[in-house]
């Protein structure tokens, strides 16, 4: 993705063609960089995975909302040497971060994402060792006793 942003920096602005490319294939990048991180994310934090990326939304939401308000001040003329700058600033942003995760990340459930029973339920193989009925796989001379209907009024 950053490679793509660097690309979209160093072109000319004549070559539209590649510039829509190379903005699809950053898209695209992104998205396979993101599936990574939201799996990570579900598998270290367990039970409150979506408490967790509700907050990550949260976070995203107020970065859109930011984004056209820098655009503003970075690009508000719409000169080719501002969009190189904010190309070379978000591809730099997007390296320091993907080199970060990668020294930072842990896929392991986190100590706090643990959840601690306080009672074991029984499982099926446990209550039908316990039960009284016959299995169905079983043949059984006896039979069950028939329970009477209670009627209530």
């Amino acid at each position: 993705m950053s490679f793509c942003y660097i690309g979209l920096a160093t072109i000319p602005t004549e070559s539209v063609s590649i510039a829509q490319g190379l903005y699809f294939i950053a898209i695209i990048a992104s998205a396979f960089n993101s599936v990574g991180y939201f799996k990570s994310v579900s598998i270290s934090c367990g039970p409150y995975t979506a408490k967790i990326m509700t907050i990550i939304s949260f976070l995203y939401s107020i970065v859109l909302t930011i984004l056209p308000i820098i655009k503003y001040f970075v690009a508000g003329d719409d000169e080719p040497e501002q969009w190189q700058m904010m190309f070379y600033g978000a591809a730099a942003g997007g390296i320091i971060c993907v080199i970060i995760y990668i020294f930072t990340v842990e896929t392991n459930l986190r100590p706090w994402a643990e959840i601690q029973l306080k009672s074991r339920r029984s499982s099926l193989a446990s209550s039908a060792q316990i039960s009284r009925r016959p299995s169905l796989n079983s043949v059984c001379a006896e039979e069950e006793p028939k329970m009477e209907k209670k009627e209530y009024y």
